[in-house]
């Protein structure tokens, strides 16, 4: 446990050391490189179960595309799913419904059809356990829709989606 506190230590030293360089000649694409080692920082930070870290790790992101008006893209929509992921885990479902409606926005845009699936996934989730089985069902019909979807997700949407039908 010693050498993996120390391994972390040094791991989150070098991911927080371009934070302290000079920003001034950044390009987008260096803040689009900084932005996705935070999302690395905060990929590490859900590993160690420690969601409040991952929320704040992955706001970082959100914050770099902010200041620096940065294009929406796939790293910032990682950084939102990976935030609404971690407000479910938290107990925050309003949160995690505002930031996997954000992520699903950019992925369709994206045409990225695995986490349009996920996202759609994850909020039929969000409201089943809400117990909005209409809202539910929409998600999961959505995410079956979803051509060339992985199948494990469209299992999961297919499990989850039999279980309103059980409900009703």
């Amino acid at each position: 446990a010693i050498i993996r506190n120390q391994l972390f230590e040094e791991a989150t030293q070098a991911f927080n050391k371009p934070t302290t360089l000079d920003q001034s000649n950044f390009s987008p694409v260096h803040f689009t490189k900084l932005a996705k080692a935070r999302n690395y920082m905060g990929h590490i930070m859900s590993t160690f179960g420690n969601y409040e870290k991952v929320v704040e790790e992955f706001n970082k992101t959100n914050e770099l595309y902010k200041v620096n008006k940065l294009k929406e893209d796939e790293t910032l929509a990682y950084a939102c799913k990976r935030i609404g992921t971690a407000y479910v885990r938290l107990g925050d479902r309003q949160s995690a419904k505002v930031y996997l409606e954000k992520a699903l926005k950019i992925y369709l845009e994206y045409d990225n059809k695995n986490y349009v699936g996920k996202c759609y996934q994850e909020l039929g989730t969000l409201y089943l356990d809400e117990n909005d089985l209409s809202k539910s069902q929409e998600y999961y019909l959505k995410a079956l829709d979803v051509k060339d979807l992985r199948l494990d997700i469209q299992m999961m949407a297919s499990l989850n989606l039999s279980s309103i039908y059980l409900k009703t």
